[in-house]
């Protein structure tokens, strides 16, 4: 299938919901607390990178492939507001360690980044 603006903003915004969800909701017994707040991490980590994406394509430059949130965002011919930019760059070294570090638990204000996160995909929404 080939990856458009909008199939991208789609799938993040479902990421996103699946991460809220799991934040507001736990788990219903399936995972840890630690658990719950690195697969929150997760999702939030992969609704921002194919909203990322998503606002490459509607610059019409092709999206780089792996999952390097800086280096996307760093493509892109935008001027992203910078608490965008602050969040992204946040995002991007937990990620990295999110999947290489199965003892990473440091997931500092989990719930301010889903806050900021949800903006985040509504001005990219509402961009392309």
């Amino acid at each position: 299938m080939r990856e458009t603006k909008e199939s991208y903003i789609s799938q993040a915004k479902s990421k996103f919901n699946a991460a809220e969800s799991l934040f507001l909701n736990g788990s219903n017994g399936e995972f840890s607390v630690e658990s719950n707040g690195q697969n929150t991490a997760q999702l939030l980590c992969l609704s921002v990178e194919l909203a990322l994406k998503s606002l490459s394509m509607f610059y019409n430059v092709k999206p780089p492939h792996g999952h390097n949130l800086t280096h996307i965002m760093n493509n892109i011919p935008s001027d992203i507001p910078s608490d965008y930019k602050k969040l992204i760059q946040e995002l991007d070294g937990m990620y990295t360690l999110l999947r290489y570090d199965s003892d990473f638990d440091e997931i500092k204000d989990i719930g301010d980044k889903l806050t900021k996160g949800s903006e985040f995909l509504k001005y990219v929404d509402a961009k392309i």
